[in-house]
């Protein structure tokens, strides 16, 4: 079984260091996210990205922040989310959300725990509307102190390829940054 984020270290994951590491609103620009766009960010976690993405994308557009995790999404709760924010729990297999309603998916620093990974990408393709942009954001496989264990990591050339196999089109990979990396493609 995978490693899986604990819970109870949500605090990790809105420190204000995060944010100078990962620029959230740079990050969802570059991949496209407009007034108007249907987000669904898989792996929610605090809403890192999902509040954001909830002011770049407006009143005319939506984001569903979806977590296995009920304590995750009760963290957004906390932070009183605007109205175009969606709070769904979903399995390891399955998302909640109605087929191709969505113009961008992000999986940020979760694809590494996904047992299913193809299958997985099937699903994430299921959601996406005709012309929908993945995004896959994790760990670069690097020793390092922090982050998931190294032989839990996958490397971004396995990501494309498993993107490609899903029926995603070219798939690009972008350095983020010393410890982690993007995975872009288009439906």
């Amino acid at each position: 079984m995978a490693h899986k984020f604990n819970p109870d270290h949500i605090a990790k994951l809105l420190k204000p260091e995060r944010a100078k590491e990962t620029e959230p609103v740079g990050l969802l620009g570059s991949i496209g996210l407009g007034a108007g766009s249907t987000l669904v960010d898989i792996g929610c976690g605090p809403g890192f990205f999902t509040l954001p993405a909830s002011v770049i994308v407006g009143a005319e557009g939506r984001v569903y922040a979806l977590d296995t995790e009920p304590k995750m999404l009760d963290a957004i709760k906390e932070q009183n989310p605007p109205d175009n924010v969606t709070l769904l729990t979903s399995t390891e297999h399955e998302l909640p959300i109605e087929d191709k309603s969505c113009t961008h998916a992000l999986l940020a620093y979760m694809f590494h725990e996904v047992e299913a990974p193809l299958e997985f990408l099937f699903e994430v393709r299921r959601v996406l509307d005709k012309w929908g942009h993945v995004a896959i954001v994790d760990w670069d496989v690097v020793e390092e102190e922090r982050g998931p264990p190294l032989r839990e990591r996958i490397e971004p050339m396995q990501v494309a390829a498993l993107l490609f196999e899903a029926g995603f089109t070219d798939p690009e990979i972008t350095k983020l940054n010393a410890s982690h990396y993007m995975v872009t493609a288009a439906k």
